[in-house]
């Protein structure tokens, strides 16, 4: 027979020979105490709940430093953006002041846009207009001429000036930007096509962008 209570098993066992007059002892096992096991989950449970919340901040703390990475990569995109179009801006404020000085230089005869002209100074001090527009270039005048030649401009057709050794890389832009208003009035119920032109020709376009 066996009798368990919360401590101990107890078991009745036989004892002697066959028949009635065989007698029993009893034997007793000792349990393992039902504190003593539910300490030990607990302890093991506290384990992995602290190796959870160590495995959890690790996680949270790569996931800041590539959300920052990434932060950091995007502004600093945005910075070259930034400085990229502040040196566009000055470029553009430096070619409109140079624009506005040469049309306000006098000459004797009627600006047409296509045409080139030479800026020469006047050797006299004091002159309030001591520049001029000429039609002759140095080489026309030769060693005859009386004034200092200060460089050679193209009246374009919207009124900037573009100087002389600058003019190949605007006209191939101007060009490339003629055959893409073009190609785009050609094919106007078909998307734009960038990869149209050859390789170059942007590469031209792209250099004399920056």
């Amino acid at each position: 027979m066996l009798v368990m209570d919360n401590q101990t098993l107890v078991r009745s066992a036989p004892t002697g020979g066959d028949g009635d007059n065989s007698t029993s002892h009893s034997v007793q096992v000792s349990l393992v105490g039902e504190t003593r096991t539910f300490e030990n989950v607990d302890q093991q449970s506290s384990v992995v709940d602290r190796m959870d919340l160590i495995g959890l901040a690790r996680q949270i703390q790569t996931a800041d430093k590539f959300t920052q990475a990434v932060v950091v990569n995007k502004l600093s995109f945005i910075v070259d953006q930034i400085r990229y179009l502040q040196e566009q801006a000055r470029k553009v404020l430096e070619e409109a002041q140079t624009a506005s000085d040469l049309h306000h230089v006098p000459c004797n005869f009627k600006r047409r846009p296509g045409n080139i002209y030479h800026l020469y100074e006047r050797p006299e001090v004091g002159r309030t207009n001591s520049r001029l527009f000429s039609m002759l270039s140095p080489q026309e005048w030769g060693s005859k001429c009386p004034y200092q030649h200060l460089g050679s401009y193209k009246l374009q057709h919207d009124m900037s000036w573009t100087p002389l050794d600058q003019l190949s890389t605007k006209e191939q832009d101007l060009h490339l930007i003629q055959r893409m208003v073009q190609q785009h009035t050609n094919t106007q119920q078909k998307p734009y096509d960038p990869f149209a032109f050859s390789i170059t020709d942007v590469s031209h376009h792209t250099d004399s962008l920056s």
